[in-house]
């Protein structure tokens, strides 16, 4: 089995284009991704692995929300926003993320139990309506996902979730970061 180091430099080696520095600091902060996610397995109290992510997740991406999806029976689906979003955003979600799992070898799972199995969390004293002060009524988000990443989380090469970032602006999440996270899941 490949150490992680020399796995992240094949998949880095392999991938060249002219954006090659920022493709190789974003392969720095997906092992960064990596590193958090691994100590969250531990964690015994959802809300304070929700803020965890959160945080250091807005330390190097500007989104509406992630979520996590782990399988299970039932599945769960955690949903952090880092602002008020509107019911149609959150159920668009919920549509990608049902979507990207069956792609990525979940057993078969609808919008409906997705939406049913779904936990909504949102750390106030993270969040972007607290940071920029503005009434809660203000800051509700669009109805249109204009980007969104998938990242499958593994145990030994296994899946057992996925992460997903949304957002209301087109671009957030490039053509060339997809690729690279084609390449690289999260390891816990």
């Amino acid at each position: 089995m490949q150490s992680q180091s020399r796995l992240s430099e094949s998949a880095y080696s392999s991938y060249h284009t002219p954006n090659s520095d920022r493709l190789a600091a974003i392969l720095q902060e997906m092992e960064y991704i990596n590193t958090i996610g691994k100590s969250f397995v531990a964690a015994i109290d959802r809300f304070q692995v929700h803020r965890a992510l959160l945080g250091a997740l807005q330390k190097l991406y500007s989104f509406a929300a992630c979520s996590i999806l782990l399988k299970g029976d039932p599945f769960e689906l955690s949903i952090i926003p880092c602002y008020p979003l509107s019911q149609v955003f959150i159920a668009a979600m919920i549509e990608r993320i049902a979507s990207a799992a069956s792609v990525i070898d979940f057993p078969a799972v609808s919008v409906e139990e997705l939406a049913n199995a779904s936990y909504l969390d949102a750390p106030d004293d993270l969040s972007i309506t607290q940071k920029l002060g503005s009434p809660v009524q203000d800051m509700i988000g669009g109805a249109v996902i204009g980007s969104f990443l998938n990242v499958p989380l593994t145990v030994e090469n296994r899946i057992v979730g996925m992460l997903s970032l949304f957002d209301e602006r087109e671009g957030t999440f490039d053509t060339d970061l997809l690729k690279l996270t084609g390449r690289r899941a999260i390891d816990y």
